[in-house]
């Protein structure tokens, strides 16, 4: 079988899912139409299945297959289609941990605890780079006419990071 057949095989596995070739297609659009087939394949297989296994299915050399593995493409075809599901599935996961959380399970409230820190330690950092900007911002400002003093000060609080110190003549 060779990779465009493969493309065009229904799948017989409850668990695939049928429209993952378009789904494919329009989350990477820069593939080829020999490309697809392979991100499917490599999507759908399974833990216990070889890449010999998986090449044959194509009608390709293992070592072909390797080599779209390490394709930058591929990859990054194959991180949309992740980040797709995770988007998707997110909340509902979410709500579920908080549910064993709730139900006593440690592990699901220690998984949410270090979601939750890890969250909060990005927003800190970002928090931190917008206090120092804006502490660059008032000291190129210290010598500044006061109409563009009160201009920055203006568009400072339009994007949340407003200070009293600035527009003061």
């Amino acid at each position: 079988m060779n990779i465009k057949a493969l493309g065009n095989q229904k799948s017989t596995k409850p668990e695939e899912n049928p429209n993952l070739p378009a789904q494919i297609a329009q989350q990477s659009p820069s593939l080829s139409a020999t490309e697809i087939p392979v991100v499917e394949a490599i999507i759908n297989k399974r833990p216990a299945e070889s890449w010999d296994s998986t090449a044959r299915k194509l009608g390709i050399s293992r070592r072909a297959l390797f080599t779209y593995r390490q394709s930058k493409r591929i990859q990054q075809a194959l991180y949309n289609l992740v980040m797709g599901e995770l988007r998707t599935d997110f909340i509902d996961v979410l709500r579920k941990l908080v549910n064993q959380a709730k139900s006593g399970n440690v592990t699901a409230a220690k998984v949410i605890i270090d979601y939750i820190d890890k969250s909060w330690d990005i927003e800190a950092e970002t928090a931190q780079k917008l206090n120092l900007l804006r502490e660059i911002i008032l000291r190129a400002l210290e010598n500044a006419a006061p109409e563009i003093k009160e201009k920055v000060a203006y568009e400072l609080k339009f994007i949340g990071l407003g200070h009293s110190d600035i527009g003061r003549t």
